[in-house]
């Protein structure tokens, strides 16, 4: 009897810390003045390049220079990933986390597939991207938890392509207020 009593504390015990590790779930928003400026740093990508090219020519997907909100769905192995793109097209990114290589099409990209590889090391996200021309994206998607304040989602991006593009940059998103309160909430009880 004992022994089924310390079970049921355990299995209570577990249980918030189960929920909050999938409060990664809902909206987020660009936090423009903790992240790298983006916009800065697709301009300077372009005064390297020729006249009239798009990141698209490029073969950087519209995510890479994205400053827009995020609507993020975690399931047990996948995460899916909804955000409107500057011309206002709505993209979804879908991540498997079983290992599992998933050639998706972009829209935005005229020229074939992008091939994704998704994985968790520990508790951070890592996205591979190759696209058809040749970039490399690097994505680590990592959650920071702030007591008494809306967690914290940083996505550490790293590109590279085979004629010498090597770029680095940060992009910090602020969990939705609704969004961190029930988290909290449900954590807590």
């Amino acid at each position: 009897m004992m022994r089924t009593g310390f079970l049921i504390v355990l299995w209570f015990s577990f249980l918030p810390l189960a929920y909050a590790e999938n409060c990664v779930d809902g909206l987020w928003a660009f936090d423009n003045d903790e992240s790298d400026n983006v916009e800065k740093i697709q301009r300077e990508i372009f005064k390297r390049a020729e006249k009239g090219v798009t990141p698209e020519d490029l073969g950087i997907p519209a995510f890479v220079f994205s400053s827009a909100e995020l609507q993020i769905k975690k399931n047990v192995d996948e995460v899916v990933i909804k955000f409107l793109a500057a011309d206002g097209e709505k993209h979804h990114r879908y991540f498997s986390t079983v290992g599992k290589t998933k050639s998706v099409s972009l829209k935005s990209i005229n020229s074939g597939n992008n091939t994704v590889v998704a994985s968790w090391e520990k508790d951070v996200l890592i996205v591979e991207t190759t696209t058809p021309q040749g970039v490399y994206i690097e994505e680590k998607f990592t959650l920071q938890r702030l007591k008494n304040k809306p967690q914290r989602l940083l996505i550490h991006s790293r590109l590279k392509n085979r004629v010498g593009l090597r770029l680095q940059f940060e992009k910090i998103y602020q969990q939705a207020d609704v969004d961190w309160l029930a988290c909290q909430k449900l954590s807590k009880s």
